[in-house]
């Protein structure tokens, strides 16, 4: 058993703070704001996101008894969903889950081209990427519950023609005026 796990996660949300401080100070210089203020606030929002993420993706570690890309596309997905609920209420979780996946997708990726090259990062790309997009969309398709969670619905017919007479309506009122 691995032992470990609470040292990854301290030391890559400490390099987070430590990333979120940086891109502070650089944000204050660039937009003439205090630089101590926003340098503050600014590793605390990393220092959040990067222990939500950090432990999810160990959490998903144990889980599976692997590691992978495919733990930092749960955890980023995690992450999203519950980071984006939490902000803004229930219906952003599956887009934030979603955007959290991507986000984790792509940064994987960068990451694997800076570490092994351009073939490796092709291969994670074109094996990875449609998978999680197909799956993303195949429970968006097969489970209606999904689509409760988004803030945008399907109109039924009858409301489509009744909007387009009301759209009429309107344009013709304007050409009378």
């Amino acid at each position: 058993m691995d032992t470990d796990w609470h040292r990854r996660i301290a030391q890559r949300t400490g390099a987070s703070v430590c990333v979120g401080a940086a891109a502070g100070v650089f944000y204050s210089l660039v937009k003439n704001e205090p630089a101590l203020s926003t340098a503050t606030r600014t590793a605390g929002s990393f220092g959040i996101i990067g222990a939500t993420f950090f432990s999810l993706s160990e959490l998903c570690r144990v889980l599976r008894q692997a590691d992978g890309p495919e733990n930092s596309v749960w955890a980023g997905a995690g992450t999203g969903a519950l980071l984006r609920s939490l902000h803004h209420g229930r219906a952003f979780a599956l887009p934030g889950a979603i955007g959290g996946s991507i986000l984790a997708l792509v940064s994987t990726g960068a990451a694997s081209l800076w570490t092994h090259g351009i073939p490796v990062c092709v291969h994670f790309f074109a094996t990875h990427a449609p998978t999680l997009v197909l799956s993303h969309l195949h429970v968006m398709q097969d489970d209606s519950s999904a689509w409760a969670y988004l803030p945008v619905r399907r109109l039924s017919d009858e409301e489509v023609e009744q909007r387009k007479r009301d759209f009429d309506k309107r344009v013709e009122m304007a050409r009378q005026k």
